[in-house]
């Protein structure tokens, strides 16, 4: 099933959107939780796709992230 969130974050402490390595991103923290959680195991198995980044300490409102998972009871319709 594809999935898209629609996410939110405070990126203060965090070295911009986009996964670089050695440093906090907000997607190394989003592959880390979709991980943790068992939603997906790999980004790109998982046809994983981003609108969009942001620089170095600057905060998002409605960033959308997309992937595919065979754990479908995690939509919820409409959810916000």
């Amino acid at each position: 099933m594809r999935i898209a969130l629609k996410i939110a974050y405070i990126g203060t402490d965090y070295h911009g959107f986009q996964v670089q390595p050695d440093v906090n991103t907000i997607e190394g923290e989003l592959f880390r939780a979709l991980k943790e959680l068992n939603i997906i195991n790999n980004p790109q198995d998982a046809n994983y796709l981003a609108a969009g980044r942001t620089d170095g300490g600057v905060h998002a409102i409605g960033q959308v992230i997309a992937f595919d998972t065979d754990k479908p009871d995690i939509a919820i319709p409409g959810g916000e």
